[in-house]
């Protein structure tokens, strides 16, 4: 498999992971930062020590590793988002999700509509961030 698939494939998996799993209690304490700045720091190291002809060929898998803690930094700044509109912390809005009821559209009565605007950004941030560090890099 190429190393470009795999800077693409292993950051959507650990984005969708952090992001259906963001109401676990590994998640929303210390551990789940703990993970992604030691992913973030590793990044870091690998991009400012290996020497430029070498990394042009890891470049995307560096950026695929940096992407769990910039996803995880947009997930809170929505949940100050939504504790500042709200009170409380927004509903995924998605199917599969462990807040909303599948069953109806709406997702149920509880659901507003700020809350299916930040999960439909949260959504399109996991999809997109791994391929806009293909094109800005």
């Amino acid at each position: 498999m190429d190393i470009k698939a795999l800077a693409v494939i292993i950051p959507y998996l650990i984005n969708f992971i952090l992001l259906y799993n963001r109401k676990k209690n590994w998640a929303k304490g210390k551990n789940r930062w703990f993970g992604v700045s030691v992913l973030f720091l590793t990044g870091l190291v690998i991009l400012l020590t290996v020497k430029e002809p070498e990394i042009n060929k890891y470049k995307f898998a560096v950026w695929g590793i940096l992407t769990p803690f910039i996803f995880s930094v947009i997930d809170y700044v929505f949940k100050i988002l939504s504790f500042s509109l709200h009170d409380r912390d927004l509903y995924l809005w998605l199917r599969g999700s462990s807040d909303i009821d599948d069953s109806k559209l709406s997702g149920g009565k509880h659901v507003r509509a700020s809350d299916r605007i930040f999960s439909m950004i949260m959504l399109f941030t996991v999809i997109f961030l791994p391929f806009i560090g293909m094109i800005v890099l």
